[in-house]
């Protein structure tokens, strides 16, 4: 009995530890989230590409977090629509905090007393999202869950969770169609943001799996960076995206500003002409794809 009584004690003090944090964050996944800026219809602002990593533990009033770091390539867009200026960085200590436990993700700033629910992915058909620090119902309507699949991952089985409204997306354990922590709903009038792919050991789960790595060329890969812009932007027909290198068995994917892949073309050769077809007028973003990795991105504008 005193045996018992001991091995429950042992259980009921470590168990709470080895809880929070789940298996979301094993085989190292890796967030590409493409964020830009503009100052009008003129075609002129900024894009970050960003690639969001983990970068070990850490404790915060006795919880366990993982660090997350940041580095990427910011870039200028000038009013004829052409990508310059192109700056890589690297933030050399953690932008944020992360833990999880019972399918929640939690989120931790410096810049704040406490954490916030980041997501809820205890979601079935018909439920609503829950307030969150990137989901406010009051500004933005209730969602609601319409339909629910799942991946099979290194992490095992992971749901996605589309919701009504727009055709957003919510993948466990990666965050939504909109990035990892940001807003579900970009901040249309200032700018966009999206999460152009998630992947763990080299091989893509977000938005659509078995692609291999689809890592761009912002620290993560030699390949040869690709300069690429879009003639006429903004257009009313047709586009087309040159490119500064010959391309070999090339794919351009297009995404509206949710991060929804619209559609996707192979192509080889220096140039591709994207088509408006169904395409409502507004912002759209594309990414050029060449062995598994994307090598450059872009914004286009349909008038």
């Amino acid at each position: 009995m005193k045996n018992l009584i001991l091995s429950t004690f042992f259980l009921s003090f470590f168990l709470p530890a080895f809880a929070q944090v789940n298996t979301y964050f094993e085989n190292n996944p890796v967030w590409h989230v493409m964020k830009t800026s503009y100052s009008g219809w003129d075609c002129s602002g900024v894009i970050d590409s960003r690639i969001y990593t983990l970068g070990g533990d850490t404790l915060i009033n006795s919880l366990t977090y993982k660090k997350v770091m940041k580095h990427g390539e910011l870039s200028t867009i000038n009013t004829s629509c052409i990508v310059s200026g192109a700056f890589v960085y690297t933030d050399n200590v953690a932008s944020f905090y992360l833990r999880s436990l019972d399918k929640k993700m939690y989120i931790y700033l410096l810049s704040e007393p406490q954490e916030q629910l980041l997501y809820d992915f205890d979601l079935a058909v018909g439920d609503t999202l829950p307030e969150s620090y990137t989901y406010n119902p009051n500004q933005d309507g209730i969602m609601v869950v319409t339909s629910i699949d799942s991946t099979l991952t290194p992490n095992g089985y992971m749901k996605r969770f589309s919701l009504e409204n727009g055709n957003y997306m919510l993948f466990e354990g990666a965050g939504s169609t909109g990035g990892l922590d940001e807003p579900i709903f970009p901040y249309f009038l200032s700018g966009t943001h999206s999460l152009l792919c998630y992947y763990m050991d080299d091989t893509t789960y977000f938005p659509e799996y078995n692609l291999g790595s689809c890592a761009p060329s912002v620290g993560l890969t030699k390949l040869e960076k690709q300069e690429a812009y879009a003639f006429p932007n903004p257009f009313i027909d047709e586009t087309t995206i040159q490119l500064s290198n010959h391309a070999v068995n090339a794919t351009v994917s297009l995404y509206s500003i949710n991060g929804v892949m619209l559609s996707k073309q192979t192509f080889s050769g220096d140039s591709i002409t994207l088509k408006r077809g169904e395409l409502s007028p507004g912002v759209y973003f594309y990414s050029i794809t060449e062995n598994n990795q994307v090598t450059s991105s872009g914004r286009i504008v349909v008038q």
